[in-house]
């Protein structure tokens, strides 16, 4: 049996844990092409961004690393790069070298995103089209600002995610986000691991 609609796998209206409970056992495409189309064919949420090109100038830098810092800082997500976000189409990063184009972005979050969150960035091609794809891990340090350049390293901005949108995070919004975060030995929330040590 083929899986033809991987929008359900990654639904904001039920999760892997709740379809278990229920009963519903399912495998999940393992190949690399199903996984992309699946990321492509989801449409943005919580964890999930989509961006047409690798950032060029000053905003959408800006814009790229207050999602990869709120991510790093809350539960983590996927950028991916070749998407149009409006159309839900694979428009593909151009002809430029994508090995070239990963270290370029790698690079990048290294000097804005501070401090630097646990991060993997992987080229993949779907319908003859090369993809980024930018994973964050829910990170260690909590939490995770982003410089607008070298002269704000010692003001940097704080970003959470909600829904499928980036908002500056007021001092609140922060604590919440990082005592709600799992554990990743005991899947707890945070404040509960908090309290039980």
């Amino acid at each position: 049996m083929r899986w033809l609609d991987y929008r359900a796998l990654n639904s904001p209206w039920t999760s892997r844990a709740e379809l278990d409970d229920a009963g519903v056992q399912f495998d999940v495409p393992e190949e690399a092409t199903s996984v992309i189309e699946a990321l492509v064919t989801a449409g943005e949420g919580p964890q999930l961004e989509y961006k047409s090109k690798i950032p060029d100038t000053a905003g959408e830098r800006r814009s790229t690393f207050k999602t990869i810092a709120a991510f790093a800082t809350g539960n983590g997500g996927t950028v991916v790069f070749g998407v149009d976000r409006d159309e839900l189409t694979v428009v593909g990063l151009g002809s430029e070298d994508p090995k070239k184009l990963r270290d370029q972005l790698s690079s990048m979050i290294r000097s804005r995103v501070i401090p630097t969150p646990n991060f993997e960035p992987d080229v993949y091609t779907l319908e003859g089209k090369t993809l980024l794809v930018l994973r964050v891990e829910p990170s260690p340090s909590p939490p995770y600002g982003v410089t607008v350049d070298e002269s704000s390293k010692e003001r940097p901005e704080f970003y959470v995610r909600r829904g499928a949108s980036t908002y500056p995070a007021q001092p609140n919004d922060v604590r919440e986000t990082t005592l709600a975060r799992p554990d990743p030995e005991t899947s707890q929330p945070g404040f509960l691991r908090t309290l039980f040590r």
